[in-house]
């Protein structure tokens, strides 16, 4: 009865859309945790288990006599020497030399030897609870490698099916939504152009990768393409002969400027890089190209993916509402209130990686509150926006990390460095502006006063905060 009802609350459409995607972020999840868990397996074993490494194949028994008959091996050796005696004045070869056999013999036996005690100590060593422990530790790590082989599949299977769902539902990022039929016919046209075009390059870059002689090393990389542009180039021709429908109130606005507007800003990437590669280099395979580039870091954009994942689960918990309550016994003015969560807020903002993700999860509660204790909507709105962007530049944000991966010019620790003195000025900048624009005198409330009801606010944090320090 529950899965039922959980079934009821999305229709089939939304499930065919967000349950692969959820199923793919899952299969992320496990794939990261799967190596961290993988070297305290390995960790654990070698504590357990002294040389765990070795223990963890079988040694095969070698196949050398541990006990040869050393004077029937130096006879054996004298006989095959005799043979090639009538040849010694030819290839120069000295006689036989049966002391240094001898000597030789010896070593190879006590080498042979060596290699059985060592099987044999090994074989002895491999108990039922070795077998079941490595048992699983090279289970967790096979999971772990196909994860990281297959990291670019799951990045373009999440790429092309968020990508067919905002297309159906018309949420592509543009200057202005799709709101008459006219901005829909110039929107879908360009993106069907758009995508035959991203289409064609793909399957030139295919072929031309085939048809050199390099090896290829993620062929279904080059398939997933063709399926996934071909997917989108069905999506638009579909609306195109089955548009939804548009109501008349928006008349007003229904110019060529409007629609043109309204056409996806991938679209018009997609143009100016389909334009310098077709006319210019002459290289139909260009765009595609690019646009593979993003499979080098597909793990980083994965992480990405997830981040955004927890921006939308944290807008359904009560954390926002929790932190803000800390500092209502301040009693601070607007200004103070809004620095204040500008810089609280920095810390969520650089462990999300992402700016969007805090405005997802915390923006509405940001400007309400705000609003709240009186600031003006200028002010609640330029705060808002500032709480979901000033952390970015702050350690450890996955967009600097990203940058500083594709850029080989710098390091993270570089760009983190800065990043603290951006982050500053901008903050003492932003502060400034506000305490010059107030509109009346700047409050706090004292600290004997305020300091009691702030420790009481701060008790329901701590599950939170005990949650993150367990992760980390």
């Amino acid at each position: 009865m529950i899965l039922q009802d959980i079934i009821k609350l999305r229709s089939c459409r939304e499930w065919l859309s967000t349950l692969p995607v959820f199923l793919l972020l899952i299969a992320v999840i496990i794939a990261g945790n799967s190596e961290l868990i993988h070297a305290r397996l390995l960790n654990m074993g070698e504590a357990l288990w002294h040389d765990y490494f070795v223990l963890r194949a079988d040694m095969p028994t070698p196949d050398c006599n541990p006990d040869p008959d050393l004077a029937a091996e130096l006879n054996r050796l004298e006989a095959e020497s005799s043979t090639v005696e009538e040849l010694a004045d030819l290839f120069e070869a000295e006689p036989f030399n049966r002391q240094a056999a001898q000597i030789s013999l010896q070593n190879s036996r006590r080498l042979c030897q060596e290699k059985h005690n060592l099987a044999e100590q090994n074989q002895a060593r491999v108990t039922p609870a070795v077998i079941i422990f490595r048992t699983l530790e090279t289970s967790v790590a096979g999971i772990s490698l196909f994860a990281l082989e297959k990291q670019r599949m799951i990045l373009i299977l999440t790429i092309f099916i968020c990508a067919v769902t905002c297309t159906f539902k018309q949420h592509h990022i543009a200057f202005r939504p799709v709101i008459t039929k006219r901005e829909h016919i110039v929107s879908t046209l360009a993106q069907l152009l758009g995508n035959v075009v991203l289409l064609l390059s793909a399957d030139s870059y295919r072929n031309s990768i085939y048809q050199s002689a390099t090896v290829v090393d993620h062929p279904e990389i080059y398939l997933l393409l063709i399926v996934g542009f071909t997917c989108l180039s069905a999506t638009n021709l579909y609306q195109l002969i089955k548009p939804p429908q548009y109501h008349g109130a928006h008349k007003s606005s229904d110019t060529l400027l409007h629609a043109i507007l309204s056409i996806p800003l991938y679209i018009y990437m997609s143009f100016f890089v389909a334009c310098y590669f077709f006319f210019i280099e002459h290289h139909q395979a260009g765009p595609a190209i690019f646009f593979s580039l993003l499979f080098d870091q597909a793990g980083l954009f994965l992480n990405i993916g997830l981040y955004i994942w927890v921006g939308m689960l944290l807008k359904r918990t009560q954390l926002g509402d929790l932190v803000f309550k800390t500092f209502i016994p301040w009693r601070m003015s607007p200004e103070i209130l809004a620095f204040v969560a500008l810089i609280v807020m920095a810390v969520p903002t650089a462990y999300t990686g992402a700016s969007g993700i805090i405005i997802i999860a915390m923006g509405a509660i940001v400007y309400e509150e705000l609003r709240r204790a009186g600031a003006r909507r200028q002010l609640a709105l330029a705060a808002t926006a500032m709480t979901g962007s000033a952390g970015v530049v702050l350690r450890p944000c996955l967009l600097v990390v990203l940058i500083a991966a594709l850029n080989k010019e710098v390091v993270t620790d570089q760009l983190f460095s800065w990043g603290v003195k951006t982050f500053m000025t901008t903050a003492l900048v932003f502060l400034g502006f506000v305490l010059l624009s107030k509109r009346e005198k700047i409050h706090l409330a004292p600290v004997r006063e305020a300091f009691k009801p702030f420790l009481r606010a701060l008790v329901p944090l701590f599950p939170y905060l005990l949650i993150v320090l367990l992760i980390t």
